[in-house]
């Protein structure tokens, strides 16, 4: 297996000249000595991780609503358990 001379984060700055409209995809490939198919290859799996990390984040933020809501829902029985046994302590006292 071929080893490649750019590292992942040389590979994203070379995916956005590109996606900042600042050159071609031409003049990028002519500049860093890459084929336009790597190029692509790379434009590809950037956009395919920038969507799972999306889908992520999504994710994230559905399930901390969820335990948020479901906090609240634990407080107030803890409220009423707790003033339910304070009720039942007073009753056995007398």
């Amino acid at each position: 297996m071929r080893f490649s001379k750019f590292s992942e984060e040389t590979r994203r700055k070379i995916v956005a000249e590109q996606l900042n409209n600042q050159h071609t995809v031409a003049d990028i490939c002519s500049k860093y000595k890459i084929s336009i198919n790597t190029f692509y290859i790379w434009k590809r799996k950037i956009d395919g991780e920038s969507k799972i990390d999306n889908i992520l984040k999504e994710t994230t933020l559905e399930d901390e609503n969820h335990v948020i809501t479901e906090n609240k829902i634990l407080r107030k029985l803890y409220i009423n358990l707790s003033a339910h046994n304070y009720e039942l302590a007073k009753f056995l006292e007398k």
